[in-house]
């Protein structure tokens, strides 16, 4: 009776393998060409044309279909600003298995990409076979994309590498869960350098919004005469729509030493910074508020204080308007207009013609003890208190030459 039943298992084991072998050996004849179709179809879709319209260009320049699988190049392009040099731009050669027994019989297709023929200011970082792009189709709709660029060692750039993670359905291919891991990096260049520890979070989508999050960024930047910057960004939180992007950060410390190895903490704390854009997806204005914490002389008179930016576009120039208050109280307040500084490269030269008002608050001005030491940078004749009691200061950019109420106090280098 035992072999009977173990007889009729074999059989009906092997059938199932029968009818698995045939179904994986028969589902390249419809997968191939679906997904051919659909590759085709996505390259003219408006999706493209979007991203064509933020500087990023994709095209399909080759399909070579074959049976158990198929080859693709695609011609990727970045140049976020008309006009400017081409950032990043490369041909990903792209391998897709579309039969279940080339996948293992989990997924019902594969695709790997690996990059070749590399050009652009930005070619260096992301040389030719560093960047990898792997995306898969399980069989119950599962999709699964990771990117990585592998470590790469140049004369100014020692990376560890960079990954990210995308998992979704096929049916809401943009709600899903991912994280990024971002290796050690260091940038030299004439006797700078800027490094960033390694450091990862987690992401995820409604298919509306985009949360992300990271524990801890550190980053460090030395220039050419040995002078150290060390920011920590912990706790940074993010929300992501189509109108707006929002950024809370609970602490961000910047620590500076200078070259005898004397040292100055700034601190702001509990920040929101939120970009608010128009339809077309570019910038409409940025909003940043924190709470501050200063070591520098002229500076400390604002420790404890909340600050509030933003930078608005306007036909003249960006605005930005600061105010900083505590407890209600108002200690300084107005607005600077500058030149639109927009697209890149930035120099200081860009400056030239900024111009602005700000309102210095009397009380504040004589308990913090910041009244003295204007009066000694601008002379007394350049600082009069108005009607209120309080001192107003027209600052601007001549040239190279920061004025504050007609006096140069600073030279743009």
């Amino acid at each position: 009776m035992q072999n009977i039943t173990q007889n009729r298992l074999t059989k009906i084991l092997a059938f199932v393998a029968i009818v698995w072998l045939l179904i994986a050996l028969a589902a390249p004849s419809f997968l191939a060409p679906a997904l051919e179709k659909h590759t085709r179809a996505f390259f003219n879709s408006a999706d493209i044309q979007r991203l064509h319209d933020k500087g990023i260009e994709l095209s399909l320049e080759n399909y070579q279909r074959n049976y158990f699988s198929s080859s693709a190049d695609i011609r990727l392009s970045i140049r976020p600003f008309s006009g400017q040099p081409t950032w990043y731009s490369t041909t990903l050669h792209a391998r897709i298995h579309h039969a279940p027994l080339v996948n293992s019989g989990i997924n019902l297709f594969s695709a790997t990409l690996t990059n070749s023929a590399t050009d652009g200011s930005l070619a260096a970082y992301i040389p030719d076979n560093h960047l990898h792009i792997k995306a898969s189709l399980a069989a119950l709709g599962q999709l699964h994309q990771t990117i990585r660029i592998q470590k790469n060692e140049t004369p100014n750039l020692s990376s560890e590498g960079i990954s990210l993670s995308w998992h979704s359905h096929i049916r809401h291919p943009n709600q899903g869960n991912g994280e990024w891991l971002l290796g050690s990096q260091q940038w030299q260049k004439n006797g700078a350098r800027l490094s960033i520890a390694r450091s990862g979070g987690t992401y995820r989508s409604d298919g509306d919004s985009l949360r992300l999050n990271a524990a801890q960024i550190n980053l460090s930047y030395t220039n050419a005469v040995q002078q150290q910057q060390d920011i920590v960004l912990y706790n940074l939180q993010g929300n992501l729509t189509r109108e707006e992007s929002r950024y809370s950060i609970e602490d961000l410390t910047i620590k500076s030493k200078n070259a005898q190895g004397a040292t100055q903490t700034q601190r702001l704390q509990q920040s929101l910074i939120t970009a608010h854009r128009r339809e077309n997806g570019s910038l409409r204005n940025l909003e940043a508020q924190a709470t501050t914490t200063f070591d520098l002389p002229l500076l400390k008179a604002y420790s404890g204080d909340r600050l509030y930016l933003s930078l608005q576009q306007e036909s003249g120039g960006n605005r930005l308007i600061l105010t900083s208050n505590k407890e209600q109280t108002t200690h300084l307040s107005g607005s600077l207009l500058f030149p639109l500084l927009f697209p890149p490269p930035y120099s200081t030269a860009q400056l030239n013609g900024t111009r602005g008002e700000f309102l210095l608050y009397g009380g504040h001005a004589r308990q913090s003890g910041l009244l003295p030491v204007l009066a000694l940078t601008l002379g007394n004749d350049r600082l009069r208190a108005d009607a209120d009691g309080n001192y107003p200061l027209h600052v601007d950019i001549n040239g190279n030459e920061v004025r504050i109420n007609g006096k140069t106090v600073a030279l743009l280098h």
